[in-house]
């Protein structure tokens, strides 16, 4: 018997005709390969960041580079200006700064 955990991300724009593709994230319990279409959607197969992972940071909900990365790609342009108003591990500024883009936090 297969057991499935999702996860799934909702992005929000202020112009929702640019939104690229709805995004959802599958982890599968059992370990085996994730199915990469799920109901016509598009599923994403990654790891979660755990304290076993290599790039964990002292934050406790730090999220996947993996998957920021998909969010700050489809929500913004080269050289648009990323805003992350909570910070918390970094991740989002370190995925904009990778993509050529402006970032402000608080």
């Amino acid at each position: 018997m297969l057991l499935y955990s999702y996860k799934k991300y909702i992005l929000i724009r202020k112009n929702l005709s640019k939104i690229k593709q709805k995004i959802y994230i599958e982890k599968e319990l059992n370990l085996e390969k994730c199915f990469k279409l799920y109901n016509g959607e598009d599923i994403i197969e990654m790891n979660i960041v755990k304290n076993v992972n290599k790039d964990k940071t002292a934050h406790v909900c730090q999220l996947p580079v993996k998957l920021v990365d998909i969010f700050v790609k489809a929500s913004s342009n080269k050289n648009d200006i990323v805003f992350d108003p909570f910070m918390g591990s970094g991740t989002v500024a370190f995925s904009a700064k990778k993509k050529q883009k402006k970032i402000y936090w608080f």
